[in-house]
């Protein structure tokens, strides 16, 4: 749910019960990760992985490394979590989306991809599946088909989304009643004295 802290806090105490569980330190480099703390993760995450290879580990090490700008090594890493699960839907998107381009019909992943978009796969990776047909499609040059499978791909996506007009509404209006100029004159915020636009 995002409470990196909290999150970090636990995995700490597991750790001090579990101190040589490279499962555990795999999960602190899943959370260093989220925190954007990519040195952190790495440093975290390549030693655990050459005692407990693991597809989830080798994809979290793929992305701090990407994110970094080591674009090989993220390529490498991301290429053993699919030896591990070659059909893994969102291994797959983050190889294709982020280090893989697609030359030809032949290409492996590609293939896997059109069997999986064939299969009954969660919303997720369904979603997963037809967001990497997109950028593979893309990648051949075939725009109709791409956008056809970004297509599908939010539509699939839209399935798991709540969207409540009513509560919106009602939100902002709290928001605007309770942050009233009232407020600000009886609370002293001062705020920034610049008439400079802000982009939110």
């Amino acid at each position: 749910v995002g409470d990196m802290d909290t999150a970090r806090g636990r995995l700490l105490q597991i750790k001090r019960h579990m101190p040589r569980s490279r499962p555990v330190d795999i999960m602190i480099g899943q959370a260093l990760l989220r925190e954007e703390k990519y040195d952190a993760a790495i440093e975290c995450l390549e030693p655990a992985l050459a005692e407990y290879p693991d597809t989830l580990g080798y994809a979290t090490l793929a992305k701090a490394h990407f994110f970094k700008g080591n674009r090989d090594k993220a390529q490498a890493h991301m290429k053993k979590a699919l030896e591990m699960t070659p059909r893994s839907a969102e291994n797959l998107y983050m190889y294709i989306i982020y280090v893989h381009t697609v030359k030809s019909t032949d290409d492996p992943y590609f293939q896997t991809l059109l069997s999986l978009s064939q299969e009954t796969l969660s919303p997720a990776d369904m979603a997963y599946v037809h967001y990497a047909l997109f950028k593979a499609w893309q990648d051949l040059g075939e725009p109709d088909r791409a956008f056809e499978s970004v297509r599908q791909g939010a539509a699939v996506k839209r399935t798991g989304i709540r969207h409540d007009p009513d509560h919106i509404k009602k939100l902002m209006h709290d928001i605007q009643t309770y942050f009233s100029g009232s407020f600000f004159k009886t609370t002293g915020i001062k705020g920034i004295n610049t008439d400079q636009p802000v982009f939110i």
